[in-house]
């Protein structure tokens, strides 16, 4: 399910791509990243690593240069001298690119960042280019005849089973908390905030587990990096703003006034097959409103195991939802729909409330609004997530993650570990972050008149390629690439409102209390346990919720719904997650102590 939840969500582009630029400073604890200029080192090396016989090594290793604490984690960022090395070997990279007619040339390896990105280090990479529909069966071909590259993208996404298993039993690829020593940057970025437990329980897996070097974003994002926006020039037909757009009732009256007074809103919004990619429909019910694989859509209230499609509150939602439909505000296709480009054109084009990325969707999209209302300056038009009532805490589906869904890891059969670890760290330093986020400078940004880095055109006013997917080519792929992102990045460009669409959607009130801990993890005992009912119990629950959605099933069966859940096991998965959630709070409190 989780290559499947991965691919599902690249395509849709469900991810948090970038969220905001922290503080750069030596030994603060919200430094990230600098605007493109030189970085100062924060450790104060500048001479490469010596041996005992005062003979010069051809590798700039940060083992022995970065200050320790007494659990021997590194207390500050570390500045590569580069080039890392002057040696000639080469590492391998299993790599895809998900919009590969946009590299230049068609030849990814040659393009301008990874060009740059040898430049810098002076580390060799041969990328192993994978098209983006033959990554899983490429992979299992070459994890069934060990022969692996040195680093590979998304590993974790596309072994079947748990991950675990290929690092610490079949030792396929590193625990990279061994390799702590020369990886200080990822380390520091990992732990620099130990309230942010989402991203510590997602990088240590274990106290003494790291299995993957995941992308990193210098700040939280709790919005989801999609949620819904409203047409502004429809909005302004029926004089509203989307300020006035706050509760589920809101919602409704809008879309109903919009199918009222709009002609061409025939069906004036939709949801998806799955209901939505976006955690807005389900918080204010406290539940997430997505069909899918039951155990990945799990919260806890008071210490009880919760799942979504099963409570109380689903119940009261898809009343809503099902009301909604019958009175015609919900387009009748939803089911075909798994994301944005699904939906035909002629649909699009009579929406009046849809969900999109932070750059307000495609460009076919903004095209609608500007051929349709020539004489509007308003565009497409961030909504909050909707509560059932002003100034409703909700407790799920907003916690800030800073890691995404980019990520490597490192194969043991690697000739030269240290090496792979430290081309990756580096790309989480301060300079390596730096091109990793902008790309290089005079092809996707410059320095504009007030000497502040700007986008170039390239990036922004590109008309066969929206910036989202460019990032993927000419900066670190949020999609593919372990770095640390400063999402200011894509913010720079004339008249982008990026920021406030960012900052807007994050301004409801949120506590986090109900969201199931990264840490609670079900043993491998336990996962083969519940596979023998998570699948029927998913099916189960995917042709139930279309039945009453369509009103083929009335909301009176809710009751008989929920009993044929127990009588197909959700009690036993019930049971096992109450079990992994009390070990995994005693396992923390032995942790802490």
């Amino acid at each position: 399910m989780k290559r499947v939840l991965f691919m599902l969500l690249v395509f849709a582009f469900v991810m948090v791509l970038f969220a905001s630029c922290a503080d750069k400073g030596e030994g603060n604890e919200n430094a990230g990243t600098s605007t493109p200029a030189v970085a100062e080192s924060s450790s104060g090396a500048a001479s490469p690593t010596q041996t005992a016989t005062e003979e010069v090594s051809p590798y700039n290793y940060a083992i022995g240069q970065v200050p320790l604490d007494e659990k021997g984690f590194p207390t500050q960022k570390y500045e590569y001298p580069l080039p890392l090395t002057t040696s000639d070997e080469v590492l391998t990279y299993w790599y895809t690119n998900y919009v590969p007619q946009s590299i230049p040339g068609g030849d990814y390896p040659s393009s301008p960042f990874p060009v740059e990105v040898e430049k810098q280090t002076g580390v060799n990479i041969e990328y192993v280019m994978i098209s983006p529909g033959s990554l899983v069966d490429n992979f299992a071909v070459l994890l069934a005849s060990d022969d692996l590259c040195d680093i590979t993208h998304g590993a974790e996404y596309f072994y079947s089973g748990d991950f675990r298993k290929a690092v610490v039993d079949d030792q396929y690829f590193i625990n990279v908390y061994d390799y702590m020593d020369y990886c200080p940057n990822y380390i520091y970025e990992a732990r620099r905030d130990l309230t942010d437990t989402k991203t510590v329980e997602t990088v240590f897996v274990e106290p003494d587990l790291i299995m993957s070097f995941y992308i990193m974003f210098t700040l939280g994002d709790g919005s989801g990096g999609m949620n819904y926006f409203a047409r502004g020039d429809r909005l302004e037909k029926l004089g509203l703003s989307n300020e006035d757009i706050k509760t589920y009732d809101d919602w409704h009256d809008m879309l109903l006034r919009a199918k009222t007074e709009i002609p061409e809103c025939v069906y004036p919004t939709s949801i998806y097959r799955t209901i939505e990619l976006t955690n807005c429909w389900g918080p204010g019910y406290d539940t997430l409103a997505i069909i899918g694989q039951l155990g990945d859509l799990k919260f806890v209230i008071d210490g009880t195991p919760m799942f979504a499609n099963t409570t109380e509150g689903d119940r009261d939602l898809m009343t809503m939802i099902s009301q909604w439909y019958s009175e015609g505000l919900i387009h009748p296709d939803w089911a075909s729909y798994g994301n944005n480009e699904d939906m035909p054109y002629e649909n699009i084009d009579g929406v009046f409330m849809i969900a999109q990325m932070t750059d307000n969707g495609t460009a076919e999209h903004q095209a609608i609004i500007d051929e349709q209302s020539p004489d509007s300056d308003r565009g497409w038009e961030p909504l909050v997530r909707p509560v059932k009532y002003e100034g409703q805490v909700l407790h799920l589906g907003g916690e800030k993650t800073r890691t995404g869904f980019g990520g490597a890891a490192v194969a043991t059969k690697c000739a030269n570990i240290p090496l792979a670890v430290t081309w990756v760290d580096w790309r989480y330093s301060d300079t390596g972050s730096i091109l990793m986020s902008y790309g290089v400078e005079g092809v996707s940004w410059e320095y504009n008149e007030e000497g502040k880095p700007q986008l170039t055109e390239l990036m922004y006013n590109n008309p066969e390629q929206n910036l989202t997917m460019l990032s993927t080519v000419y900066t670190a792929s949020p999609l593919s690439d372990p770095a640390l992102l400063d999402s200011y990045a894509l913010y720079q460009f004339p008249n982008n409102n990026r920021q406030y669409v960012k900052e807007y959607w994050q301004s409801y009130n949120y506590d986090n209390a109900y969201s199931w801990p990264t840490g609670a993890k079900p043993t491998a005992e336990q996962r083969q346990e519940l596979a023998t009912y998570v699948a029927d119990l998913t099916t189960y629950i995917q042709e139930k919720y279309s039945a009453f959605i369509d009103g083929s099933s009335p909301m009176s069966e809710w009751d008989n719904y929920i009993s044929g859940l127990y009588g197909i096991g959700m009690q036993n998965v019930i049971d096992i997650y109450q079990q992994v959630y009390d070990d995994y709070l005693a396992k923390k409190a032995a942790s802490d102590a």
